[in-house]
């Protein structure tokens, strides 16, 4: 008698990911892959006496040669993102498998028989995931000179022109006065998400450097709903025209030390240094979070273009999704790399689109790891 867990690893349009590879190992232990059948599923044989504690690897094909002569991003078996799951197996237990959930476990059930426990585990790789720990971590290490004013979302119930909403005083409805917390607090009191995009392979497995984009801004309310919700896709103007050597304006917190003049060698998207994304306040700032939250003081009469996409949005009180690409200097395309492209576009926006009506599906909104 054996108890046996059944892997299939789709594409977010569930069709098979043929080229998996996959790898279980106890934690502590070496990963060593293997193919996914032309199928996309493995099965994986348990036979402890006790409680043991592995981990799944389940990561995209294998590059056979360089980057750049492989096919297209939007073609291109390698440019996903490895999912690594912990999974608890109790042969003693009611619940054999437990499987610390996470967005890209999409299906999992267990069925008993005579024979053991067979669990069916569905998980689908995206060319983007979620990097809010990310942006909380860099955020946090600096502030702005001085205070920074907490923007509260606009009431649903407000209408009205953009003219009425950038001169509207948003009040903190107990004191009445301004809210204000220092620079660096939670990156995402604003609804927006940031998200990391995968990027081809070399034949050592290391990313393809150069191009972009590396992340992509998202703002997806749930009033949006899951079936084809409409999209606004939204390019900033081009980041070269940042990086002129103007004073940051940026402390390092809590210290309060100033931090470089805005340079591009200063400030950049550093993913791959020993401390990832260390030095990318500025594209977490201003291409970020100033892009769906505010680009100035809201409260200054007359700023038209004060507001983010989300104030906007809700004062027009529209039910749209905005994807806005983070732009960087050199990747070409504006700043853009390959989102200008449209074919890349259209599997971008798919993969976020798919990511996120997970998230926000009713199947797992607030739901504890797998059961």
């Amino acid at each position: 008698m054996a108890d046996v867990l059944r892997l299939t690893v789709i594409h977010r349009d569930r069709a098979a990911f043929t080229g998996a590879r996959y790898a279980l190992y106890q934690l502590g232990g070496t990963p060593s892959l293997q193919d996914v059948d032309p199928q996309g599923q493995a099965t994986l044989i348990f036979n402890d006496v006790a409680e043991t504690k592995y981990r799944l690897l389940v990561t995209h094909a294998a590059s056979n040669g360089p980057a750049t002569a492989s096919p297209r991003w939007e073609q291109n078996p390698t440019a996903f993102w490895p999912v690594e799951l912990d999974i608890d197996y109790d042969p003693a237990s009611n619940l054999k498998f437990f499987v610390h959930w996470k967005p890209e476990v999409t299906y999992r059930s267990e069925a008993r028989s005579s024979a053991g426990v067979l669990c069916d585990l569905e998980v689908r790789l995206y060319r983007v995931r979620l990097m809010e720990d990310v942006v909380e971590r860099v955020v946090s290490r600096y502030q702005m000179l001085g205070e920074q004013i907490h923007y509260p979302h606009f009431p649903t119930s407000w209408q009205g022109l953009m003219k009425q909403a950038a001169t509207t005083p948003l009040l903190d409805s107990a004191t009445q006065k301004i809210q204000r917390i220092p620079y660096g607090g939670a990156a995402h009191t604003t609804g927006a998400t940031l998200l990391e995009v995968a990027l081809r392979k070399e034949a050592n497995g290391d990313e393809e450097r150069g191009t972009g984009p590396k992340c992509v801004g998202v703002h997806y309310p749930h009033e949006v709903g899951i079936d084809n919700p409409d999209v606004l896709l939204y390019y900033r103007p081009q980041p070269d025209q940042d990086f002129q050597g103007q004073k940051s304006w940026y402390t390092t917190f809590p210290d309060g030390n100033p931090t470089p003049a805005v340079l591009a060698g200063e400030y950049l998207l550093n993913r791959w240094d020993p401390d990832p994304y260390s030095k990318a306040v500025y594209h977490f700032d201003w291409f970020f979070l100033r892009t769906f939250e505010h680009l100035i003081d809201p409260w200054t009469p007359n700023q038209y273009f004060a507001k983010g996409f989300i104030h906007q949005i809700l004062t027009s009180d529209k039910k749209l999704v905005v994807v806005a690409p983070v732009p960087e200097v050199g990747i070409g395309g504006d700043g853009f790399g390959h989102a200008v492209e449209a074919p890349y576009i259209d599997e971008l926006v798919g993969e976020v689109l798919s990511l996120l009506e997970v998230i926000h599906s009713d199947d797992w909104i607030g739901r504890a790891p797998a059961q």
